[in-house]
């Protein structure tokens, strides 16, 4: 035998580990986001920080990271990655990849740019032994209704993997359901909130009628007919509910449903 002999007598060998969640192109804010009572709070420090790295300090502190999973003993892992353009430094890790491109866009103003953007990184991915490319939509609660669907169209057509964070704190729930509490301000502050009259996020309470019920209060608005609008049930049930101008009567109608609208002039 001319190799080198290691002693592995007091050893134990095992495969190698698999990092099923991994966010390797954020190991730049180790330590630069503390923990916090408020998921929100915590989030909006992430963004912040994230925002103000630059790109070289990004990929030294990707290597870092690179190695420490090295060193844990970690041979394969799910990655997911907002930075397409940082696909040719994880080509370089000695890793069996998946990496999952991170998708976040609220605006339905936004879906056709970010369909585009995600089937040109599809497009241009080199194919490789060791790597295999999917699409993340990053959650419900970050992603607008119609992007979601339309990634998940894409990964069942390009057979891709897919993924999505789902139900990771409480007040994801309560802002997927009604429409309003931490995330909302969260958004708002970001410019992120969908204010497009889309459908994207359902009218809460504290919003102008015309914010996000569908593309029917869309339509009636820019004509001017705003006041037909009610305000819709805590649970999106599909219904628009309309008053009308003549009798005060409310009337419930079912979305994707024609609705007759005559205009009589005075």
């Amino acid at each position: 035998f001319a190799g080198d002999l290691i002693d592995l007598s007091d050893c134990l060998v095992i495969p190698g580990f698999v990092n099923a969640h991994c966010h390797l192109a954020l190991s730049v804010l180790r330590g630069k986001v503390p923990p916090s009572a408020r998921f929100t709070d915590w989030a909006e420090t992430l963004v912040n920080q994230n925002r103000a790295v630059s790109s070289s300090e990004r990929i030294r502190c990707l290597r870092m990271g690179a190695e420490d999973l090295i060193r844990s003993g970690v041979t394969t892992l799910a990655d997911y990655l907002a930075q397409p353009e940082l696909m040719s430094d994880y080509r370089a890790l000695p890793f069996r990849q998946v990496i999952f491109l991170e998708i976040l866009q609220l605006k339905h103003s936004g879906l056709a740019t970010a369909v585009a953007n995600a089937n040109r990184v599809l497009d241009e991915f080199v194919p490789h032994d060791r790597i295999a490319l999917g699409l993340a939509p990053h959650a419900p609660y970050s992603v607008s209704p119609a992007l979601f669907q339309s990634l998940r169209q894409m990964a069942d057509r390009r057979g891709c993997p897919f993924s999505s964070h789902v139900a990771e704190f409480l007040e994801e729930i309560r802002f997927l359901k009604e429409g309003g509490g931490e995330l909302c301000e969260l958004f708002r502050k970001l410019n992120a909130y969908d204010t497009d009259d889309d459908g994207g996020i359902m009218a809460t309470t504290q919003d102008p009628p015309t914010i996000d019920m569908s593309w029917v209060s869309c339509y009636l608005a820019k004509f001017g007919y705003s006041r037909l609008l009610g305000t819709p049930a805590a649970q999106d049930a599909g219904i628009l509910a309309f008053t009308s101008p003549a009798d005060a009567d409310t009337i419930l109608w079912p979305v994707g449903t024609p609705i007759p609208i005559r205009v009589q002039a005075s």
